[in-house]
Parts: structure tokens; sequence; C-alpha cells
């Protein structure tokens, strides 16, 4: 369990293991319904948020 650290949710990569203090609390957040098709108003739940590295993310947008 990685219960405190920030890592993604695909790869596991954790940027403060990589990186140390630096990339201690960065990680990026994908919204799993796009953010285009979001009705005005709406509001994120953290539920609608996956934690994911840069690089996973990216690959998450190629579609």
């Amino acid at each position: 369990m990685n219960y405190g650290r920030l890592f993604c949710e695909i790869c596991n990569f954790d940027f403060y293991k990589k990186y140390g203090e630096l990339g201690g609390d960065f990680i990026e957040g994908h919204h799993t319904i796009p953010v285009s098709e979001l009705e005005e108003g709406h509001k994120t739940n953290v539920k609608d948020i996956v934690l994911v590295c840069s690089n996973c993310h990216r690959m998450l947008h190629r579609k």
C-alpha cells in the first residue's frame, strides 16, 4: 500500500521515489469523463479523477 504517497495508478511511477524532494507532492490528474463532455455546473468528485504520471497521461489523451 502507498497511503500518503502520490503514484501513477496505471504504471505505479512515484515521482518522489525517482526525483526525491523535487518530485514530492507531484502527480497529474486525469478526468475519467472528458472535460469537453461535462455539463455546465458539473462538480468533479474525487472518484472522477485518476492519478497518473505525465507519460501515462499523454497516452490516455492519444486516442
